[in-house]
């Protein structure tokens, strides 16, 4: 397992690149400021926020010309997600897409983009990471549920349709996240969300086998309860008889994010009444082992950017 980012960039670096904020994680910290020096060292001119310049931001209308996209291609599939989005009440955020470098969902885009072009990429990608599952991906897409609207509107961040090794259809449902803390959903949020659906989510938790007796009002809440709704809807989606796949749920993100790290482990160990992810269809992936996966198999300038913008590493002699 990667060792957690535990320290701080120096202040004055930070403030370098206008990437100081006093409320940071270690590793936010650390990413905000990898995003601040991609901009700088691309030319980019800087965003705002409120009104304050923000170094891990883009201008606007730079950000509209996809310059938040490592190629061509990404940035044609950004905007095919979109105009798809729009038509199925896909949860993408404009302004944190487009200008936003530290969001995860430009990232999604980043990392996974080129496969939706290249469908020998995304086989050989997917079989490097699991080669004892996958013989052949045939699709990328973005946003996607089969259940909008039963019971919410939650989707994968990305959707990858496969075929097994055995000869079987199957799906990698992704929530993808970078230096997410895991309680950017309000509890009020949360609430809202299982009062509204709980008859219904209440009998998924409990037909899937997945969970412990009784853990549904703890698990329902931030900081668990994206992960469980996700979890849920490829319990969900693999009981869809019109898609007749099985999926697995993967919770993507880099290791070295002790604040969602330990989140996740919790809610595998504590939760889970089995955490084989055969059992649960719940697999834990790191982000920086897919990013040096898709270098090794491309070997590209964007793959370099790709490595340069994402991969957090802690230097020595940093501040506490």
């Amino acid at each position: 397992m990667a060792n957690r980012i535990k320290r701080k960039p120096p202040i004055e670096e930070l403030k370098k690149y206008n990437a100081y904020r006093e409320s940071d994680t270690a590793f936010q910290a650390h990413a905000r400021l990898l995003q601040s020096k991609w901009r700088t060292w691309k030319g980019y001119a800087m965003g705002k926020f409120k009104g304050e310049d923000i170094g891990n931001r883009i201008d606007t209308s730079l950000g509209e010309k996809g310059v938040n996209f490592l190629t061509t291609n990404i940035s044609k599939v950004v905007d095919k997600a979109l105009q798809l989005g729009s038509k199925d009440h896909a949860m993408i955020m404009m302004d944190r897409l487009r200008s936003n470098l530290l969001s995860s969902q430009p990232l999604c885009f980043n990392l996974f983009g080129e496969m939706s072009f290249n469908s020998d990429l995304a086989t050989q990608f997917f079989q490097e990471i699991f080669p004892e599952e996958v013989a052949e991906v045939s699709s990328v897409v973005y946003e996607y549920s089969t259940r909008r609207g039963k019971p919410d509107y939650s989707a994968f961040d990305v959707y990858v349709e496969y075929t097994s090794l055995t000869g079987h259809d199957k799906f990698f449902g992704i929530e993808v996240k970078y230096s997410e803390n895991m309680r950017e959903e309000s509890k009020e949020k949360a609430l809202r969300t299982l009062n509204k659906h709980r008859a219904e989510y209440t009998q998924l938790t409990k037909k899937s086998g997945y969970f412990k007796s009784g853990v549904i009002d703890e698990i329902s809440l931030p900081p668990y309860s994206q992960l469980w709704r996700d979890h849920m809807l490829c319990y969900n989606m693999s009981t869809d008889e019109k898609l007749n796949r099985e999926g697995n749920f993967i919770v993507l993100y880099p290791f070295n994010n002790g604040s969602c790290d330990r989140v996740v482990r919790n809610y595998q160990n504590k939760y889970l009444i089995n955490n084989n992810s055969e059992e649960s269809h719940f697999i834990v992936c790191d982000l920086n082992d897919f990013i040096l996966t898709l270098d090794s198999l491309v070997n590209s300038k964007w793959t370099k950017e790709l490595i340069d913008r994402y991969i957090v590493v802690e230097i020595d002699n940093q501040q506490e």
